[in-house]
């Protein structure tokens, strides 16, 4: 191989190294990657998996090492990402358990005590979006 093509090659994959590991760093120190849409992480995966089979069937090692290095900082994030929207569904979950459970309460309230149908309604007219979810039970 000309040294010419070689300092290239070594060279692209030192350039591709700096970016990446710093890149994976930051998603890994933030546990985030809120930022960053899922649609680039699977063209960069499916990118990375292309070129490194391409790689393998042309015996191009150089190739080989850029595209493995950005496939693994890529499925790193990926994991990260994953990770970070079952955590928000996961508290959504919860939110909505909650608000079922304040709504099942007041409900069991004014069963129990419809006298308080008025002061309920007072409540509500004082809240802004006139909405039973954002009423609480310590506020009637």
């Amino acid at each position: 191989m000309d040294e010419t093509i070689l300092s290239l090659a070594i060279l692209a994959n030192v350039c591709n190294f700096a970016y990446n590991v710093p890149f994976v760093y930051v998603v890994i120190k933030h546990n985030s990657a809120a930022n960053i849409s899922m649609k680039f992480l699977y063209l960069r995966i499916l990118g990375s998996i292309i070129w490194l089979l391409y790689s393998i069937f042309t015996i191009e090692l150089y190739v080989a090492i850029n595209n493995a290095v950005t496939l693994l900082s890529s499925s790193i994030i990926y994991y990260v990402k994953i990770n970070e929207l079952n955590r928000i569904k996961n508290e959504d979950d919860k939110d909505d358990k909650d608000d079922k459970d304040d709504k099942k309460q007041l409900l069991e309230m004014i069963e129990k005590h419809p006298e308080l149908i008025p002061k309920i309604l007072e409540s509500l007219n004082n809240k802004t979006n006139n909405d039973l979810s954002s009423l609480k039970i310590t506020e009637i």
